[in-house]
């Protein structure tokens, strides 16, 4: 079977998904400069402390039950008003158990008291406007999901310059910008999307919530597992170094992030493609290809961001942030086999695997701790972005070996992707060790990469080319 429309439809989507989510993410990317500006590298180090407590925290208690509305809207004969009627429920008993774990954290430990006032609010408005974004884009309005995502990028940018540059409020003025931009963005997405014309019913289908949370739970510990990889570095390095390390490690992330978003699109088109298309004959030829595709994508991707990277950087970091550069090729690394994991996680959501998610990650994280903890102290916050390139490694290797006998054999020669791989993580580690010879060293390997992947790269194009002219 020609697989010519799905490819067209997942760049479709994509393209859908870019105009809803780009808007928000290069926002934070070109906000950069401001925060560095206007916040100190411990209160930004802070600032993301709180705001990873909060991508932990809303999982766990929310039993991932967004990740289930998604999965289940796409289900045949799904029933639009009980899957909503199950997120609501899930939504409104993790904020009351989290209000009640919030007050027993500040007679723990009084110190956190200072942020529950931005982070009850940030988890309140995070976990439902993340539950609500998927339920537009699984009852099939995409396009609404696009349009929330534009409100929620202007309200920001608003929030922003009010706050911070007009009347200085720092650190409590980033949080306020946040919590404002997300709960309006959860007004819009209920009015525009018509929302209030499905029926809550106050006694929930338990078949469809027991149904629900099997899918959704063993991604919990999944998402932890996750968190850590992404995560737990952050926090090792506060503890080990200090917070004003964090700021730097945190303000590095933000040049990979650039790759984070465009792969994330992808992933979320490609996500909704292999749920449509599981089962089908035709499967392990579209994921083959996809698969294929990607890999060579982010190899030519990555390697060119890493020579911009000090170019960059020096537009990005302000003041004492602009160090954090050297950083960055090792975090682009990290960004890459995130997104081969995340791209095989779609194939064992589309199943239903689930639980080799939850293994692979779990795996992945404690390689991340243990490594950590060693390279922290032997190379600083070198050592923790090495830890976690190594950790994303763990999971891409797990995820692939499974792959075969869990969902869908893949005919893929992976030589080439591994020559690629490894130079690009042989130049992030000489980087790192010697910054001075940051041109030469990118520059070797920008040829290297491209050389390899040269035949490759003129037959995906081409094979784009040619699907457009059809």
């Amino acid at each position: 079977m020609n697989n010519t429309k799905e490819y067209k439809g997942i760049l479709k989507d994509s393209g859908t998904f870019a105009i809803g989510t780009f808007g928000s993410k290069i926002i934070s990317f070109l906000f950069v400069p401001l925060y560095t500006s206007y916040l100190s590298t411990a209160e930004y180090g802070t600032a993301d402390l709180v705001n990873m407590a909060v991508s932990l925290i809303f999982p766990i208690l929310t039993c991932s039950i967004s990740e289930g509305v998604l999965r289940f809207c796409y289900q045949k004969d799904s029933d639009y008003n009980d899957i909503l009627s199950v997120f609501v429920f899930v939504i409104i008993g993790a904020t009351l158990i989290n209000i009640l774990l919030s007050l027993l954290g500040v007679i723990l430990f009084p110190f956190i008291k200072p942020y529950l006032i931005y982070y009850i609010p940030l988890f309140i408005v995070t976990s439902t406007s993340h539950g609500l974004s998927n339920f537009l884009k699984g009852i099939g309005k995409i396009k609404l999901f696009a349009g929330q995502g534009i409100f929620h990028t202007i309200v920001l940018v608003a929030a922003n310059l009010v706050l911070l540059v007009l009347l200085g409020y720092g650190l409590p003025g980033y949080f306020i910008s946040i919590i404002s931009a997300n709960f309006l963005t959860i007004i819009f997405i209920i009015i525009c999307g018509k929302l209030y014309e499905f029926k809550i019913n106050l006694s929930v289908n338990k078949k469809l919530l027991s149904e629900m949370l099997k899918y959704s739970l063993p991604l919990v510990p999944a998402t932890i597992a996750w968190w850590i990889n992404i995560s737990a570095d952050k926090y090792m390095i506060s503890g080990m170094i200090g917070v004003s390390a964090n700021g730097l490690y945190s303000v590095a992330h933000q040049i990979p992030a650039i790759l984070t978003t465009l792969t994330g699109l992808f992933t979320q088109a490609w996500q909704i493609s292999a749920m449509r298309n599981y089962g089908n004959h035709n499967f392990q030829e579209l994921f083959t290809n996809v698969l294929k595709s990607v890999n060579c994508v982010l190899a030519v991707g990555s390697v060119s961001i890493i020579i911009l990277c000090k170019f960059l950087a020096s537009i990005l970091f302000r003041n004492d942030f602009y160090v954090a550069w050297v950083y960055v090729p090792l975090l682009v690394l990290s960004a890459v086999f995130s997104a081969i994991a995340g791209t095989l996680a779609s194939a064992y959501t589309a199943a239903k695997k689930t639980n080799i998610l939850f293994i692979s990650t779990c795996v992945g994280a404690g390689v991340n701790i243990v490594l950590n903890y060693f390279l922290i102290k032997l190379w600083g916050i070198s050592g923790a972005a090495l830890s976690t390139v190594i950790s994303f490694i763990v999971i891409v290797v797990v995820r692939y070996i499974l792959l075969g006998s869990r969902v869908v054999k893949i005919k893929y020669d992976v030589k080439i992707d591994v020559l690629s791989f490894s130079i690009i993580l042989i130049e992030a580690i000489m980087i790192a060790y010697s910054p001075e010879n940051f041109f030469l060293i990118a520059i070797v390997s920008l040829v290297l990469v491209y050389l390899i992947n040269a035949k490759k790269l003129r037959h995906l194009i081409h094979s784009m080319l040619s699907m457009f002219k059809r």
